[in-house]
């Protein structure tokens, strides 16, 4: 008896060990911009627009409840870890925004939305820059949504697993050209050393392509509030590269 428990625990050590291997087999190729199969890219398709729809449902709540204006909101994280939500050398401070933080998005006092590291997802690549380790904030352009003439407040993700984004687009009925994530890239129109939404749309800067999103790519994204596109430098020889951009629109 002893013998054989001795065996079904060695049999049970091999299961786990195998199992740890394949898990993290599996979480390296997601995580590296390798292929991943479709069930998979479906699921943190789902996870990435799940976190995108909290964070633009707190931004609506903090305008209908707590009465934060357009510019009041602060998306800051405290991205230095020093325990301020108001500081400047912050890349997503917003000096207009009330001190009391009720109308910062990730602070318990406003949208009291959880802060993701970008960088931990299984969605994005891992051993990115500072900046792109976070979710992004930008003031950008979007023809056919609000006003062309216009920057709308957009929530921005860098280097998305290519997989991941042709599933975000198949879910959200966007057009994938030749089986490809579109060629449409867009820039921030913030001026100075910051690209990021600071409380300041920044309208009169506004320029033509390639700031817009929905003036390329055949007009694949065009009127779409959400969606994924090529980055600018990662296109060539006819398709995109894993580098990829997740955007949807949080104020129009």
């Amino acid at each position: 008896m002893k013998n054989a428990s001795g065996n079904a625990l060695f049999l049970i050590l091999i299961a786990v060990a195998l199992f740890a291997a394949l898990s993290y087999a599996i979480t390296a190729s997601s995580r590296g911009g390798g292929n991943i199969d479709k069930e998979k890219a479906t699921l943190l398709a789902s996870q990435l627009l799940q976190y995108a729809t909290q964070i633009e449902n707190a931004v609506t709540r903090l305008r209908l409840v707590n009465g934060c204006s357009e510019t009041d909101i602060s998306f800051n994280h405290d991205f230095d870890d020093d325990g301020s939500y108001i500081d400047t050398d912050d890349i997503n401070n917003n000096p207009t925004s009330p001190s009391d933080l009720s109308c910062h998005v990730f602070h318990q006092n406003g949208g009291n939305v959880p802060h993701l590291v970008y960088e931990d997802q299984e969605y994005t690549y891992i051993s990115l820059p500072p900046a792109q380790s976070h979710f992004n904030f930008w003031p950008a352009t979007l023809q056919g949504i609000g006003d062309d003439n216009k920057n709308d407040l957009v929530l921005q993700v860098e280097f998305v697993n290519k997989d991941v984004c042709l599933a975000i687009n198949e879910g959200l009925d966007n057009d994938n050209p030749s089986g490809d994530v579109p060629f449409d890239p867009f820039t921030s129109t913030q001026p100075g050393p910051n690209t990021y939404f600071q409380g300041d749309y920044v309208d009169s800067t506004i320029q033509p392509w390639p700031h817009a999103i929905g003036d390329q790519a055949g007009g694949a994204l065009i009127g779409k509030p959400a969606g994924c596109t090529c980055q600018y430098a990662a296109f060539g020889s006819g398709s995109c590269t894993n580098a990829v951009f997740y955007y949807t629109v949080l104020i129009r």
